[in-house]
């Protein structure tokens, strides 16, 4: 797909990874640094890619982390297992595409 970001009013940054919001480095990590967003100058969106992780983003205990940052699920299934065909990495792309993500940090 091409990319084709929808510039607006606020720049457009997306996140995505296995271990958002999970007990795990990166997870620590991102609990301390969303919070530090301008979110009146930015969008951000976080890309879950499993179920556990829509079961984080749902605790009370993480509201206070994702404020007003969007969240789109991407991937497939309870967990992330393999590794996705070419198929999948392209639906992928045209979700970060769909969404005007301008950069697109991957926190693997």
């Amino acid at each position: 797909p091409s990319w084709n970001p929808r510039l607006g009013p606020s720049f457009k940054i997306g996140l995505i990874s296995s271990d958002l919001l999970r007990n795990h480095p990166v997870g620590n990590m991102m609990r301390h640094v969303l919070p530090l967003h301008d979110l009146s100058r930015m969008e951000v969106t976080l890309f879950i890619i499993h179920e556990q992780q829509r079961y984080q983003v749902q605790q009370v205990s993480n509201r206070h982390i994702l404020g007003e940052v969007h969240i789109k699920m991407i991937g497939r299934g309870p967990s992330v297992t393999q590794f996705w065909d070419a198929a999948e990495s392209v639906e992928a792309a045209d979700h970060v595409n769909s969404a005007g993500i301008c950069i697109l940090f991957d926190l693997v």
